[in-house]
């Protein structure tokens, strides 16, 4: 006989499953779950759909620019704009755009998200990843 499925009672439930195989899962996997793990995971979240608004804002505005540019209302000097956007984005200051660079923006989230916290940044950081890997 099948059982019939049951409507998700809440978001946790909506996205992730029923709660008791979310908490085994995360349970099983960590050990426990930290206040730290789960703001990270939040955090996580809320960034990468912040970072999506981010880049159809950008989107957005290259195209108007294009689109301005080609019809002949404005001059973008783009060799500026990608000389002072890869300034600001390599943050190592070693003039290349690598992994480096990554890590280096991580560590400076981490630490200001932390700051003040009574969490460890490992437990905030592993659900930071999550969190950006789920959202």
């Amino acid at each position: 006989q099948q059982q019939q499925q049951k409507e998700p009672s809440n978001l946790i439930e909506q996205y992730f499953g029923p709660q008791d195989e979310v908490m085994s899962k995360a349970l099983h996997t960590g050990g426990s779950i930290t206040f730290g793990g789960v703001m990270g995971f939040c955090s996580g979240m809320a960034m990468k759909k912040i970072g999506k608004v981010i880049i159809v804002l950008t989107g957005g505005v290259f195209t108007l620019f294009q689109v301005a540019a080609n019809a002949g209302y404005i001059d973008v000097k783009w060799e500026k704009i990608q000389e002072d956007f890869n300034a600001t984005i390599d943050l190592n200051g070693d003039g290349k755009l690598d992994q480096e660079d990554a890590k280096s923006a991580l560590n400076q989230i981490t630490t200001i998200l932390t700051k003040n916290m009574a969490t460890t940044a490992g437990g905030f950081t592993a659900g930071f990843l999550y969190g950006l890997k789920k959202g």
